[in-house]
């Protein structure tokens, strides 16, 4: 095991996420999907608990992989993005070349599945994404490579992976602390966090776990781009 940085540069704005994407999230997501398309997946969500990271382990049995959460430099302020959906009827009877024949003869607009709706969501641009761990730099690099988006609503096109490099580096051998913490490992927690509540392991969005943590906030700057004074959004 090998401390190691990863670095995405994206092509497109990130939807932002209520709460910091971690690392081993993403692998945790890579090895389910790869257990789920092989010959013999069985129960392919036990992936999640088998990441090639180094794990540390707290007096009350509380465990978290050494996987920090993702930051970067902004190239511009958050903007809010409008997208809209409108239901349309006309489609729904002539459902599959022919007359809905359905015994539904309301469909409504305002709630459920076929519900319109304007949203606006939050999008920033980064020319780059960082995260640090340490592990099994080649298994961690094979998993990375499956991801093409990081973020929120990536069906939408938001957080294009461009390109990504992971370069073994030994500070990533204590950077990987810039994550949630349970509070048994409070010796590992830095100036950048604070009592929160939160998960300390995938699903990171499951609010039925979550509990009291050290919550990661400080936002990090690293050196921008060379080429972030032409151009911060790619043409």
């Amino acid at each position: 095991m090998k401390p190691f940085t990863v670095t995405w540069r994206l092509s497109s704005p990130l939807c932002l996420a209520p709460y910091p994407i971690h690392l081993d999230g993403l692998l945790a997501w890579a090895a389910v999907d790869l257990r789920r398309r092989s010959e013999f997946p069985g129960n392919y969500l036990e992936a999640k608990d088998d990441l090639p990271l180094e794990k540390v382990s707290g007096e009350d049995g509380a465990t978290v992989w050494k996987a920090s959460c993702l930051y970067g430099t902004p190239a511009l302020e958050p903007e809010l993005r409008l997208m809209i959906r409108r239901t349309d009827e006309f489609t729904f009877a002539t459902w599959r070349g022919k007359l809905f024949d359905s015994r539904l003869s309301v469909i409504t607009l305002g709630t459920g599945q076929f519900r319109n709706y304007s949203l606006r969501q939050a999008v920033q641009w980064f020319p780059e994404l960082r995260a640090h761990g340490v592990g099994d730099i080649d298994l961690v690099k094979n998993l990375l490579g499956r991801l093409s988006f990081l973020g929120r609503l990536t069906r939408n096109g938001f957080g294009r992976i461009a390109s990504f490099e992971l370069v073994e580096d030994p500070e990533a051998a204590t950077l990987w602390r810039r994550r949630n913490l349970p509070e048994s490992l409070s010796e590992f927690a830095t100036d950048g966090h604070a009592q929160g509540v939160g998960c300390i392991s995938s699903p990171y969005w499951d609010r039925a776990a979550w509990t009291n943590i050290l919550e990661w906030r400080k936002p990090v700057d690293f050196p921008a781009p060379a080429n972030q004074g032409q151009s911060a959004v790619p043409t």
